[in-house]
């Protein structure tokens, strides 16, 4: 197995990786297990550029669970959160945001380069006590293919569509109903265990209208447009077989932080650290 770059955080809406879930995958056919791996991940991170938005400061978790697996499947869980503070305070570190993001579905590995997954993901996000947001809601089924190849440099392609089933925001213009997404990466060694890695990717978001802040898929969609929502990154990173070091920077163009009474789009760069950890029961 190789490593890569991040998978979309809970306040993200492009992923550059499929990891969480290839992590939960044997590589050949085995017996059924309960409980066969799980994979963590905390990330810190500072926003360089002044954009306007209130990012200033990055902390996230994110923790994979492999509930069953079956031959070359397994069905899988996890939960990732994350905070978005500004310096708008005495210490410089005021929380402003928090973003959730679970998933619950299966996966499989057709192929020794390829895997498939079918999920349902629940995104959700709300202000704080001293910060007043706008609740946001997105919930419903997610399909990814990811595809792996080369030999010492490595390269992945990977698709993603997801729709809204439940959808909540105030701001009934802005009603995000569903996404296609794709991105690729390339990995580069560079010297030991230390590889160069990069990755872009590009979401085009569907976004109705409504007449309240809580929609359906059966909802009418209002006025209809596409945004798109590109996103860049790239670093250095170092794996062993249990865990992973990694630290880069990372752009990403958002259209709705929660933050204020309508949506207000920002670019933002991301300067951060991550590091990770796995662990499988032994046979498995």
């Amino acid at each position: 197995m190789w490593w890569m770059l991040s998978a979309a955080w809970a306040g993200q809406d492009v992923p550059l990786s499929a990891e969480p879930v290839i992590q939960m995958l044997a590589t050949e056919e085995g017996t059924p297990r309960g409980l066969p791996a799980t994979s963590s991940e905390v990330s810190l991170g500072v926003y360089p550029v002044d954009t306007g938005a209130p990012h200033v400061w990055h902390g996230a978790l994110r923790h994979d669970v492999g509930l069953a697996r079956f031959g070359r499947g397994a069905w899988t869980g996890g939960l990732a959160v994350e905070t978005v503070a500004d310096d708008d305070n005495d210490i410089s570190f005021r929380l402003v945001r928090l973003f959730y993001d679970a998933h619950l579905g299966a996966a499989y590995r057709w192929s020794e380069s390829s895997v498939g997954w079918l999920s349902w993901r629940h995104q959700c996000s709300h202000g704080t006590d001293d910060v007043a947001g706008r609740i946001l809601i997105r919930s419903g089924p997610e399909l990814g293919v990811r595809r792996e190849g080369g030999g010492a440099t490595r390269w992945s392609a990977m698709g993603v569509v997801q729709g809204t089933v439940i959808g909540q925001n105030r701001d009934d213009a802005w009603q995000p109903r569903g996404q296609v997404a794709g991105s690729g990466t390339i990995e580069v060694p560079v010297r030991g265990s230390w590889s160069f890695v990069a990755g872009t990717g590009l979401g085009l978001m569907a976004v109705g209208t409504g007449s309240g802040e809580l929609w359906t898929a059966g909802s009418t969609w209002g006025d209809v447009r596409v945004v798109p929502l590109p996103r860049l990154e790239a670093g250095f990173r170092t794996a062993g077989p249990t865990g992973w070091a990694k630290f880069g920077l990372a752009y990403e163009r958002i259209e709705d932080s929660g933050i204020g009474d309508a949506a207000d789009p920002a670019h933002l760069a991301l300067l951060r650290i991550d590091l990770g950890a796995f662990s499988s029961r032994p046979g498995t």
